[in-house]
């Protein structure tokens, strides 16, 4: 429960305030507001430490501040409130005015567009709780073209949007020809010993979607039929399932998806949003295929030189293949030269990222490159131990999903009958692969 929005300068001039509750104190409002804002920055500039922290406590009163452009904007309350669930309003209000504006926040664009914010503070909470910050609802009610009449009809469109019946989608948009694009994307991240044991293997993904359809569609989305949810107690369905199943640890779904459908069958309904947005991110920490197997041997010679040699497997089906691939050597920092040879790709030392980059620009599945080489060391009056950081890859892997996911169906029916184009992409990129050796 927010009790003030502060829009507050670095220097600490308050631009504007919007009081939600009369709670603060006995004083007057602004009188508080004021008081307030000089003891927050107080403890912010005279603190260091603090800059870093979001949230400062000072006297009874708890400042929630997130900075956007130029400016704070902080959220004062006397109270005990969901911390997490006020830093992301702050985080998305922000993300709003600076769409308003169309540029980074600043004190005197602020100031030029106050009225402008004050109506998207009264829209965006209500009595301290937030409402609505989606862009299109605030849109549709708050214009910055003028003010102007509504007919019946824009009433009645306003009012459907403002209640929440379909607030993610404006009615009435047409298309010439009809589209949904589909893009998983997962970032692989993996952490392997120097023995070759795997310490940790993970996916992120991202179910991205690019909607040109007309009207009001609705689609029902479903993955392959080995889904299922972690933490399901739906036990009849789990028993319909194959003995191999992709285990997500967490999901997290648009606001547009049919929740109740969801629980039922994992059929994910919705009417989607104009234009892009993620449907769907989840995690995956069980049966992560790798699309990548390094084997590094790194030997050091004394305190003269370092002998190299490492071999990289691709895993993935030999009729896909990989770009962008690079291998990250970490090289002593008194590294004086290096002499390398690579069956693929192009190696090249970095003095500035003390590592040598083997890039390798397409790596076709089911095949092997190697790297062999010397890393010369010059000589140092006091030589330093090497603390041997691990090897790092940055690749991208079209049509691959490490974590088996897969599209099943996207069924979309709107009352027109009109029949979208389809497409859906895979693709894996490397998140944190590091290797130790």
């Amino acid at each position: 429960m927010i009790q003030a929005v502060v829009i507050v300068e670095q220097r600490g001039n308050v631009i504007f305030t919007r009081e939600y509750r009369d709670s603060l104190s006995r004083l007057s409002t602004q009188d508080v507001i004021d008081r307030s804002a000089g003891t927050f920055f107080k403890q912010l500039l005279m603190k260091k430490e603090n800059i870093e922290k979001p949230i400062i406590h000072a006297g009874n009163k708890s400042y929630f501040v997130v900075k956007t452009g130029q400016i704070f904007i902080v959220a004062v309350t006397e109270l005990n409130p969901n911390a997490a669930l006020v830093l992301e309003f702050l985080h998305t209000l922000g993300q709003v005015m600076e769409s308003y504006c169309g540029s980074t926040l600043t004190p005197d664009l602020v100031k030029s567009n106050c009225v402008v914010f004050q109506e998207v503070l009264d829209e965006v909470c209500d009595f301290g709780f937030p409402q609505t910050t989606d862009l299109e609802v605030l849109k549709s009610i708050i214009t910055t073209k003028g003010l102007k009449k509504l007919d019946k009809k824009d009433q009645k469109e306003v009012t459907i949007q403002a209640t929440g019946v379909v607030s993610h989608r404006q009615p009435g948009i047409k298309y010439a020809k009809n589209e949904v694009f589909i893009d998983i994307i997962e970032q692989v991240n993996l952490l392997l010993s120097a023995q070759g044991n795997v310490l940790r293997s993970d996916v992120s993904g991202t179910v991205h979607m690019k909607s040109f359809l007309s009207g009001m569609p609705e689609c029902k989305f479903g993955l392959n039929d080995k889904l299922v949810i972690d933490n399901d107690k739906n036990s009849a369905y789990k028993k319909r399932q194959p003995a191999k199943n992709i285990e997500l640890d967490g999901v997290t779904l648009h606001q547009c998806v049919k929740l109740a459908q969801f629980d039922v069958d994992r059929t994910i309904s919705f009417i989607p949003p104009d234009g892009e947005f993620d449907l769907m991110k989840y995690t995956i920490s069980d049966n992560v295929e790798l699309p990548f197997r390094v084997v590094p041997l790194i030997t050091e010679h004394g305190n003269s030189r370092v002998e190299v040699k490492i071999q990289v497997y691709s895993k993935y089906a030999s009729n896909l293949d990989a770009s962008n691939v690079i291998l990250w050597i970490p090289c002593p920092s008194n590294t004086a030269s290096t002499k390398l040879t690579c069956s693929a790709g192009k190696a090249k030392y970095e003095p500035e990222k003390e590592a040598i980059a083997w890039r390798i620009r397409l790596f076709p599945g089911g095949t092997s490159c190697t790297i062999e080489g010397m890393i010369e060391l010059a000589q140092t009056t006091k030589a330093k131990t090497w603390s041997r950081p691990p090897l790092t890859m940055d690749f991208n892997v079209p049509m691959f999903t490490a974590s088996g996911m897969q599209v099943r169906f996207l069924h979309l029916y709107e009352k027109s009958g009109y029949k979208p184009t389809r497409w859906v992409r895979y693709v894996s990129r490397a998140g944190t692969y590091q290797i130790r050796y």
